[in-house]
């Protein structure tokens, strides 16, 4: 359990939830920095929802070759249960993001939709790692 120990950047909240894991409250979810191959993690199964959301959003990229082709009660429960907030919005905050790190990558998703529903859904992925480093209590049950 090294992201437990002092020196580690987690939050104490998020070492907290380690701490307490025993080895059989893991789960293998999708890695954020290679989500279109369908490379996983483990992740803590434990007190979280991250696993089963992270899959439930690599499911949904699979099915669909864009965000246009979600139902209107996926795109519903993505924007209440995982994102908390409108798509449109996080979109907007991807771009930014993108547009910084590696402009490419929204040219790329203009035109081409399973791209952009996949920076997305990493958006998503991205965060929860932000949010255990962080701490924020709102979205322990996503670290």
């Amino acid at each position: 359990m090294n992201q437990t120990v002092v020196e580690a950047g987690l939050s104490p909240q998020a070492k907290q939830l380690l701490a307490a894991a025993d080895v059989d409250e893991v789960a293998m979810a999708p890695s954020a920095d290679m989500f279109e191959l369908g490379a996983r993690v483990q992740v803590l199964s434990k007190g979280t929802m991250f696993a089963v959301r992270a899959q439930r959003l690599h499911e949904l990229y699979r099915r669909h070759s864009g965000l246009d082709e979600l139902s209107p009660r996926d795109v519903a429960r993505l924007e209440r249960d995982v994102l908390r907030a409108p798509v449109a919005e996080v979109w907007r905050e991807t771009e930014r993001y993108w547009q910084r790190r590696d402009p490419g990558q929204c040219s790329r998703a203009a035109t081409d939709a399973k791209h952009r529903m996949a920076l997305l859904f990493r958006w998503y992925l991205g965060q929860s790692t932000r949010w255990a480093i962080e701490g924020v209590a709102d979205r322990r049950a996503d670290y």
